[in-house]
């Protein structure tokens, strides 16, 4: 017997060999020399693979699972009456990770990103033609967020940091060289500390310890318009103090000023007209800005010259 074998393409997926299988001269005639007529047997032959959990669909049949195939009906034309159809099954690619992130931080497979905490199931398309599976079970490491709570320094360096935070395994390094999630003893400035937490995950804040406000009262004034000591006001250490009440009278009790205009105080002068150099008697209350808040009292004599 002499094969013929042609090779066809189907919808350049699949490569037939067709097989005609003619018989030789004088072989497979009856011994009295009669011609019998010529015997074909068409078979077309296909291999193919498919990637796990893919369907391919061959003479209209589905196939999901590698094995041998055979159909007899529906087939292309040039190929028949049987196909025998092998299927493999191409490799793929698992992978499995635990990956535990800082907040602010991605991870990221090829067009995708991530970054928050989650399972999550990733396809990627390998050289095979098969997908690789990742998955990923992601945990974001919050570390949540620091409160603080300061004391001022009084001058004497007795300022305070209590820091507040939820967490273990925190460990606390401070700019002035301290360790401990309190820090006291400190004179009035700017603190940093850098908390890590048992995943390695870093924050860095920075905290100021402010200088008590002090207030004192002058004792005399000089409103001549020289620009120099012309008002009669509260002092304040740290910035403009927030006054309350600000009232001075004569000697005869009579209310000269009111807290007219507290960013400045008193002028002297009364109704318009200057006040006499005399003594006057002032009452202030002024509220505690830095610091625990309170409501300090103020009264006494303050003496006007011109």
């Amino acid at each position: 017997m002499k094969p013929v074998i042609q090779c066809l393409l189907w919808l350049s997926a699949f490569c037939f060999s067709w097989f005609s299988f003619l018989s030789e001269p004088g072989a497979g005639y009856p011994a009295d020399g009669r011609e019998e007529p010529l015997v074909v047997i068409d078979t077309c032959f296909a291999d193919t693979s498919i990637c796990p959990g893919d369907t391919i669909y061959i003479a209209g049949q589905a196939v999901a699972d590698p094995g041998t195939y055979l159909f007899t009906s529906g087939l292309p034309p040039g190929c028949g009456p049987v196909l025998v159809l092998n299927v493999s099954e191409r490799n793929t690619y698992e992978s499995r990770l635990d990956i535990t992130l800082c907040h602010g931080e991605n991870a990221r497979f090829g067009v995708y990103t991530f970054g928050r905490t989650g399972y999550y199931e990733i396809r990627l398309p390998s050289g095979n033609g098969c997908d690789t599976l990742i998955y990923l079970n992601l945990v974001v490491s919050d570390m949540g967020y620091p409160s603080f709570q300061t004391e001022p320094d009084d001058g004497s360096g007795n300022g305070s940091i209590d820091l507040t935070m939820s967490g273990d395994g925190l460990f606390y390094d401070w700019s002035n060289g301290a360790s401990t999630e309190d820090i006291d003893g400190l004179e009035a400035g700017r603190y940093e500390v850098v908390i890590t937490n048992a995943d390695s995950c870093r924050l860095t804040r920075t905290v100021e310890v402010k200088k008590l406000e002090r207030f004192a009262v002058p004792n005399t004034f000089t409103p001549n318009g020289d620009g120099i000591n012309d008002y009669f006001n509260l002092l304040a250490s740290e910035g403009a103090p927030q006054i309350l009440a600000f009232q001075v009278y004569n000697r005869w009790g009579q209310l000269v000023y009111n807290n007219e205009s507290p960013d400045k105080g008193w002028d002297g002068a009364f109704n318009g007209a200057p006040q006499a150099a005399d003594t006057y008697f002032y009452r202030i209350q002024v509220e505690r800005q830095i610091g625990q808040e309170e409501v300090l009292s103020y009264q006494g004599e303050v003496l006007l010259l011109r």
